[in-house]
């Protein structure tokens, strides 16, 4: 099971640095999610990463930045996955060919269905968010047992992720584990990120 992390939709202090320690610390994925800033403050922030790092950064916006940065690749948000369905191939293209692709789903039926070919797959809500109060879990866990398995994507939970809610994610079959509140929210950002990866450990 692989922790991906999420950057907080606003700025936070030190983030850059922030993040380089957590890629030292074995981060292996990290998504730009910034709904709200421009091109410009994604572009400085990744200009702040160690270059070592950028082929592990995911990006959710300005998709165009993924060729030149040279990085992993992108994600579509469930919004621009569907109201963009015809273009999704020419959105792809922006993050050249063979690169990371992933999106988001919140329905099971809707991917179970789905039949594009993604690196993988967030699920959302899991459980109640922490980064989005009142923003709650929308599957019961015996439903995402029996689901799962038959699901051909690698799934990814996103939604109230903690290091505590590890082990539970596993056991139901989930590829990896998607963090954004835990580790943002808290007052050592770096220290419960490395709390999420010594649970795997």
């Amino acid at each position: 099971m692989q922790i991906i992390l999420v950057t907080n939709p606003f700025g936070v202090v030190d983030e850059a640095e922030l993040i380089n320690s957590m890629f030292a610390h074995g981060l292996k994925t990290l998504h730009i999610r910034k709904p709200f800033s421009p091109a410009r403050e994604i572009k400085l922030l990744i200009k702040q990463i160690d270059p070592n790092y950028r082929d592990r950064i995911v990006l959710h916006s300005n998709f165009h930045l993924c060729l030149l940065y040279r990085l992993k690749g992108i994600h579509l948000p469930e919004k621009v996955r569907i109201s963009n369905w015809a273009l999704t191939p020419k959105l792809v293209s922006l993050s050249g060919r063979s690169r990371h692709t992933s999106t988001t789903f919140h329905s099971l039926p809707t991917l179970t269905n789905c039949k594009q070919g993604y690196s993988y797959v967030f699920l959302s809500p899991i459980y109640d968010s922490i980064s989005k109060p009142g923003y709650t879990g929308q599957f019961s866990l015996p439903e995402l047992k029996e689901a799962l398995p038959s699901v051909s994507q690698k799934v990814v939970a996103l939604g109230g992720v903690t290091a505590e809610r590890l082990p539970q994610l596993q056991s139901l079959g989930f590829h990896g584990a998607a963090v954004l509140g835990s580790v943002w929210r808290s007052e050592d950002p770096l220290a419960s990120y490395l709390k999420l990866q010594n649970k795997l450990s």
